[in-house]
Formats: structure tokens, sequence, C-alpha cells
């Protein structure tokens, strides 16, 4: 799927800040290749999103009208992310030069007979070093 992301400036100009192009599997976000609009001539700013899921069911999946919120992967997915990996680069046309940078997250489960999480573990949450620990409960 391709998609577009504008705001409005004070003159109710449109101004496009980002197109891509999102891939699904088996109902899961998988890839996300983001061409970012703000750059100077010659700048090609480019962030890459990618995921890899368990066979288990995600908690968030069955709320109603969750699936619209695209650009909340963690929440949209059918099933539970276990690895996702955030690359950025710069690329300098006019010289050939390439800035780039990725960082691995990483999450592992503990799940109840039903198959949902009842545990979550990441790793490098929210960009800080360490772990954040996730518990879930149902009714």
């Amino acid at each position: 799927m391709t998609y577009q992301n504008f705001s409005i400036d004070d003159k109710e100009q449109q101004i496009k800040k980002y197109h891509g192009i999102l891939s699904f599997k088996n109902g899961n976000p998988i890839k996300d290749v983001r061409i970012l609009h703000d750059s100077k001539k010659g700048i090609i700013s480019k962030n890459e999103l990618s995921y890899e899921y368990d066979s288990k069911t995600n908690p968030y999946h069955s709320i109603l009208g969750i699936n619209k919120l695209l650009n909340q992967y963690e929440f949209v997915s059918i099933n539970n992310s276990l690895i996702s990996v955030v690359e950025n680069s710069i690329t300098n046309t006019t010289d050939d030069q390439i800035i780039s940078s990725a960082k691995f997250y990483k999450s592992a489960f503990q799940y109840n007979d039903s198959s949902y999480p009842t545990e979550q573990i990441t790793e490098n949450a929210s960009g800080n070093l360490g772990y954040l620990k996730s518990e879930y409960f149902y009714e």
C-alpha cells in the first residue's frame, strides 16, 4: 500500500511531509519504506522499518477499528512483534555520500493457554539501553 502525509501551512496550502510504501504479510505490517520531503535539494532522507512476528494472538488486534491506525504497527498487527529494525539514511546525491544508522529492538513473550501474551520483555525500549517489562491481564 502506498501513502502520503501532508500538513497545512498558515496560508492553508498543503505541504507534503513524506510518502512511503507499507507492505503486509499474513495481516501483519512487515516493512515501511518512507521518503521524507523536508530535505534540502540534493539530499534524500529515507526511513525503513521492518518487523518479524510470532504466530500468537496480538491482544490489541481484537479492539474494534484498531486496524485502521496504520501508523501504530504494534497495535494493527495480527501477531506480536518479536523483532523490529529501524534504519535511517541520508544520501547526498551531489557527492554520493550516505550517512546511515540502524536500531534493533527485540521482544520476548510468555503466553497463556489461549495463545495471548501475559508478559512481554522488550530490549532497548524507547531508545534506552535496558529492558521494559509489560504485563497483560484478561478477564
